[in-house]
């Protein structure tokens, strides 16, 4: 995992993490492991955030959704919709400011070389962009 925190950045402590996802990927426990010991060393809420132009699941993302409910275990969550509006990275940045996120968590997952070519670089785009800490876990 990666952790960084901005120079600027005034750190208080961590009562909400930030966690966007698409539900396109199953989660396995090891992967999520350092959110959830950070959630439950710091007390804290993570804020699972669904960033789409559409928030209907699929049956895929609808059992993926379900394998992060698990796996989070006793750990305090909520989740919410999030309309892209600019992009991916821009409206992940925007909740986080509104919400009073106190971190960023993302999976950095690997991409196949189309995808590479046709989908946002999130994780790129919010580290270079924040003002919030961020913490990437690998896949």
């Amino acid at each position: 995992p990666i952790f960084a925190v901005p120079s600027e950045h005034d750190f208080k402590g961590l009562n909400k993490i930030l966690f966007p996802t698409e539900f396109t990927r199953p989660y396995t426990k090891y992967e999520l492991k350092p959110l959830t010991e950070l959630a439950a060393t710091w007390n804290s809420e993570i804020l699972i955030i669904h960033i789409a132009q559409e928030f209907s699941l699929n049956d895929e993302q609808l059992s993926n959704k379900e394998v992060l409910i698990k796996r989070l275990g006793k750990v305090e969550h909520s989740f919410q919709n999030v309309e892209i509006e600019v992009s991916v990275a821009d409206s992940i940045s925007r909740f986080a400011i509104e919400s009073r996120a106190d971190v960023i968590v993302l999976i950095n997952y690997k991409h196949t070389f189309i995808e590479k070519l046709t989908r946002e670089a999130v994780v790129k785009k919010v580290g270079f962009h924040t003002q919030i800490p961020l913490l990437v876990l690998p896949q």
